[in-house]
């Protein structure tokens, strides 16, 4: 079995999408838009697999809640902000 090495490409204030293929606790729903606010370097079990912490997006992209979520980083798109946030 081949080796699975995964550097975080999510960094505090990337936006990404938090689907069911991020995670098996997500596979109800639609999956819903991330702000990372910081990504903790715990070893973890599960090789490329980290701990999040962030705040879930609404249509606006307003933060609606805080969340500490565990989810397989190279599973993480990067996720639209709407058009009135995009810099």
């Amino acid at each position: 079995m081949a080796e699975r090495r995964v550097q975080s490409t999510v960094r505090a204030g990337d936006v990404v999408y938090v689907g069911p293929a991020a995670s098996p606790q997500f596979s109800a729903g639609n999956g819903f838009r991330f702000r990372a606010i910081r990504t903790h370097h715990w070893t973890t079990s599960w090789e490329g697999w980290a701990w999040l912490d962030g705040y879930q997006l609404n249509a606006a992209g307003d933060a609606v809640e805080r969340r500490s979520i565990y989810v397989d980083l190279m599973r993480l798109p990067p996720a639209a902000l709407p058009p009135k946030l995009q810099r």
